[in-house]
């Protein structure tokens, strides 16, 4: 079957609207700072990527979230199945840096949601990935 560029911007459309409605953004936003909360002292938490990591990064908890991405995942896992969200954003806000690659100012965070929604896991990372 062959879409026409009508139908194909309806499917985007339709898509985006089934993302928001499932997660919606304000719902990210407050997981994420309810998950720095959870490690925070005076209203920063302030967190190492690896145990050899000299560098630490203090994040205030009313820092911005900004989201990257927004997808659902099925995926085919023999005799099971299985569907994940996988949401990034930006902890601190979006940037790019001198060379155009994409920045966090203070880290980003893929957060992983079940079927319905429930927060599964979370991961901190530096870079854009």
């Amino acid at each position: 079957m062959i879409l026409t560029r009508y139908n194909q911007a309806m499917t985007y459309h339709a898509v985006i609207h089934a993302l928001d409605l499932a997660l919606p953004d304000e719902q990210i936003r407050r997981d994420m700072t309810t998950l720095l909360a959870e490690d925070a002292d005076n209203g920063t938490v302030t967190i190492s990527f690896d145990d050899d990591d000299k560098e630490l990064v203090c994040i205030p908890l009313d820092a911005p979230i900004e989201m990257v991405t927004k997808a659902f995942f099925k995926e085919y896992v023999a005799g099971v199945g299985f569907g994940v969200y996988r949401v990034l954003v930006a902890v601190g806000g979006f940037h790019r840096d001198e060379q155009g690659f994409h920045c966090a100012t203070h880290c980003f965070a893929t957060l992983y949601y079940n079927i319905d929604g429930e927060l599964i896991t979370h991961d901190l990372h530096r870079e854009f990935r």
